[in-house]
């Protein structure tokens, strides 16, 4: 009797004793990369003002995640919204393979991307580097093939003004770079690739693109959203050595529509809330003010962080 007893206290507590919630799983680039660093500061902040706890999943790319994240197997991840736009509509690299079930959190911060070349060469901006040599191909991240012909359109050049030496990905291109087998790379400005290639080859310069209406209407042939920024040289940013106008675009947490409301709402609202704390996490949080975390551009957001902007008042109509 005295068992029965026992067993029943016990099962008692087990029932009523609150749920632990599982992490959740963020889709990511590469540990120890700028997405990486990311969801970890973000992690790290609804852990501090609640139970959401965020598990980083680390991957070559973020191609492979898209698909995870669509089909509920991750219920997050972190990608620049060229790629979303692509995967949610199945155009561009996701040609014939939409994504529906994708739904957008907030904005992290911005990329910001140039050709970079060597501080020898003596070149100020993108037109400068017509009848050189540049990377191409990039068969293991497509994506870098549409930033370099958008780059390329911004300075009024197209493949056919430079000479195209094929890599498959970042990592290679770096390589090649290093010992001269091109003159120009494609830079994400602050992600630290450039500094460590500085340490490789000398000093560098990021080429500066064109702001014009019709420079910008040029970019967005290939990167509709995209938006022309000065950006003035600071610590961190390798090749910036005055001031220049660079191609920006958002990266973006994004979820899977089956995501909690109240969870997403969460998120959402620790993203703007403690922005503080995130900026002190990673100082490339601070690039981005609490008015531009929900960007318009096509994409639905998750009903539950919809809510959250509205409720802030920071929600931007389409």
């Amino acid at each position: 009797m005295k068992k029965i007893s026992l067993c029943a206290c016990v099962l008692a507590l087990c029932l009523a004793a609150p749920a632990v919630a599982e992490p959740l799983g963020v889709g990511v680039a590469r540990n120890g990369g700028p997405f990486s660093l990311m969801a970890i500061a973000i992690g790290k902040a609804l852990q501090a003002h609640g139970d959401i706890e965020f598990r980083p999943r680390s991957h070559r790319g973020s191609s492979q995640y898209v698909p995870l994240v669509d089909s509920g197997e991750l219920e997050l991840g972190i990608a620049n919204a060229l790629e979303l736009g692509f995967a949610f509509n199945g155009t561009g690299i996701y040609e014939g393979r939409a994504h529906p079930n994708l739904r957008l959190i907030g904005a992290t911060y911005p990329f910001r991307v140039a050709f970079t070349v060597s501080e020898e060469l003596g070149l100020r901006e993108i037109g400068d580097i017509r009848g050189l040599k540049i990377p191409g191909t990039f068969s293991s991240a497509p994506i870098a093939n549409v930033l370099i012909d958008a780059m390329l359109a911004n300075g009024g050049l197209s493949q056919k003004d430079v000479t195209v030496v094929p890599v498959t990905s970042f990592g290679q291109m770096f390589d090649d770079f290093a010992v001269g087998k091109f003159d120009a790379m494609l830079s994400v400005l602050g992600s630290g690739g450039d500094s460590r290639m500085e340490e490789r080859v000398g000093k560098l310069r990021a080429l500066g693109a064109v702001d014009s209406e019709s420079a910008l209407a040029a970019t967005r042939e290939y990167i509709p959203m995209a938006t022309i920024q000065k950006v003035l040289p600071s610590e961190g940013l390798t090749g910036v050595v005055e001031p220049i106008d660079v191609i920006f675009y958002d990266v973006l947490l994004f979820a899977n529509k089956d995501l909690p409301e109240n969870t997403a709402y969460e998120i959402a609202k620790t993203m703007t809330v403690h922005r503080a704390e995130l900026i002190e996490s990673n100082p490339n949080f601070a690039l981005l003010s609490e008015s531009e975390l929900a960007p318009q551009f096509g994409l639905p957001y998750h009903p539950g962080a919809e809510r959250f902007y509205r409720d802030h008042g920071t929600w931007q109509t389409p």
